[in-house]
């Protein structure tokens, strides 16, 4: 929910009973140790539709208190390719140099994640998508390097196939994964 992606990025910990609450000063103490140095991972999660809202964006974030920053995200067409949608329109945005600025000046690293869902029966974008991981390899390393992004994370989400029939994502793989 955004009152935990919030509290996540603004303070320590999750929200207490969803209020978007900063966490205790006891709390905030054990997780960052010594000031300016963190001892655990603390992320904070950072929407595109939302990077830079004047509420609970990352402009509101004590980024000294974060370990790492996750930017959610870039979409995968079937093809591979990142899908040019309002996640791209952000990305290719001053906001999201603004956010590395910010996250990159106290320390704090970046995650890009790069979303490959689908929702459909026989998981057909799933698929097509596993396939084209060539593509989406090469550019994701581009646009990570152009950006000066600390890491990524691929967020790959199905139908739950416990729950329908539907062709599971492992049959999709091809290459040294296939079977696994």
């Amino acid at each position: 929910s955004p009152g935990g992606r919030q509290a996540a990025g603004a303070g320590v910990g999750p929200a207490k009973g969803g209020t978007g609450q900063r966490s205790s000063p006891v709390c905030r103490a054990a997780a960052v140790g010594a000031p300016g140095h963190i001892r655990r991972e603390v992320f904070g999660f950072a929407l595109a539709s939302s990077l830079s809202n004047s509420t609970y964006g990352y402009p509101t974030w004590n980024f000294s208190l974060l370990s790492t920053a996750a930017f959610f995200g870039l979409h995968v067409n079937n093809d591979g390719t990142f899908a040019a949608d309002s996640g791209m329109t952000v990305w290719n945005s001053s906001a999201l140099t603004a956010f590395l600025n910010a996250a990159h000046s106290a320390g704090t690293r970046v995650v890009l994640t790069v979303i490959l869902q689908d929702f459909s029966a026989g998981t057909p974008t799933m698929c097509a998508g596993l396939a084209s991981r060539a593509t989406t390899i090469a550019a994701t390393v581009a646009v990570v390097r152009a950006k000066g992004v600390d890491v990524t994370n691929l967020d790959s989400e199905r139908l739950h196939v416990a729950l329908l029939t539907v062709q599971p994502a492992r049959s999709c793989r091809t290459g040294p994964a296939q079977g696994s």
